[in-house]
């Protein structure tokens, strides 16, 4: 912890506090003892020991990409604050509804964030664009999947805004904040029987008949040319899952919804993707590559290169470029 941090005053604010430094934001330099009993730890070395160091370990794995796309947009200078609620798991392996808010403080370049228990599931709701929060989603979606009669016949759809940070930057946060109203008003129209909700910044979640997914996709592509304004030139992917049955956890559906839908970032004309064997060999490979990296690099399996840079007209040598390989 760096001593630039006044850890007894932060002992004493009355509710718990985190503080991470913005350029690496899971890297955790200060947790208040209440902080720590958030996450049914004593104080927060034990705290920092269930993490290891890392608040990625304490987020339920569902919401961890929202979690960290919410603050890294201030570890970014995007904004000043963010405020998100999300579920964590405890180190007594409980699942529990937290609510997080923080700003970046410019003088040290540390975000300072408070945490508190959070249990009126019912607030669960997107101030923007009046959408049930993920809470909500999550809990609508169990139920109908509980007490639904047609077994396997329902679908998670993820949608994201591709370069939607390229709006605001353009066009401002009021022309952002309008981008998503339009795109929120599409969905909840084009998926009348759906459950609909925004789940990031950029990021909204739909879950729907099969039967109907079809014509509800058709009537969103129009109303999508209809209220879009051409200047955005809004790009929006979607990543669709079938689910196989209604006993597979909403959290499971919704992460493979988005893995689908962020294999088609960066592509050109394809906007729609489907879960199949494929994608699921292809992205069980990039995790375990990204599982195994600190392996590879300790066992010399992972080598650098200096490739050289040449000018194309005097095609000499002016500079070397670090090149990782995989022996």
């Amino acid at each position: 912890m760096g001593t630039h941090i006044d850890n007894q005053a932060l002992e004493k604010i009355p509710f718990g506090v985190l503080v991470f430094d913005s350029k690496d934001y899971n890297h955790i330099l200060f947790a208040s003892r209440r902080a720590a009993q958030v996450w049914d730890c004593r104080d927060a070395e034990e705290l920092l020991a269930y993490w290891h160091a890392g608040l990625s370990h304490g987020i339920y794995p569902g919401d961890m990409d929202r979690v960290f796309q919410d603050i890294s947009q201030v570890s970014d200078g995007e904004k000043n604050e963010f405020q998100i609620t999300f579920r964590i798991l405890t180190r007594k392996g409980a699942m529990r509804f937290v609510h997080m808010s923080g700003r970046r403080e410019v003088q040290d370049g540390l975000i300072y964030a408070c945490v508190t228990v959070h249990n009126a599931e019912e607030s669960d709701v997107d101030m923007l664009t009046g959408l049930p929060g993920p809470m909500q989603f999550s809990s609508h979606v169990e139920a109908l999947c509980r007490n639904g009669t047609e077994a396997g016949k329902y679908a998670v759809l993820a949608f994201n805004i591709e370069r939607f940070r390229l709006i605001n930057e353009r066009f401002g946060l009021r022309e952002g904040d309008l981008c998503l109203k339009r795109l929120a008003g599409i969905l909840t129209r084009g998926f009348p029987g759906g459950i609909v909700c925004r789940y990031a910044v950029d990021t909204f979640y739909v879950f729907t008949q099969t039967a109907h997914m079809d014509d509800a996709l058709e009537i969103y592509r129009e109303l999508l040319k209809k209220q879009m304004s051409p200047e955005w030139k809004c790009v929006v992917n979607i990543g669709v899952f079938l689910m196989p049955s209604r006993e597979l956890p909403v959290g499971v559906c919704m992460s493979h919804a988005m893995q689908t839908c962020r294999s088609l970032t960066g592509t050109n004309g394809k906007r729609i993707a489907y879960y199949d064997r494929a994608l699921e060999k292809e992205i069980a490979f990039v995790q375990y590559i990204e599982g195994h990296l600190e392996e590879a690099v300790s066992r010399g399996w992972i080598k650098v290169y200096y490739q050289p840079v040449v000018r194309p007209r005097e095609f000499d040598t002016c500079n070397r470029k670090k090149v990782p390989r995989i022996q």
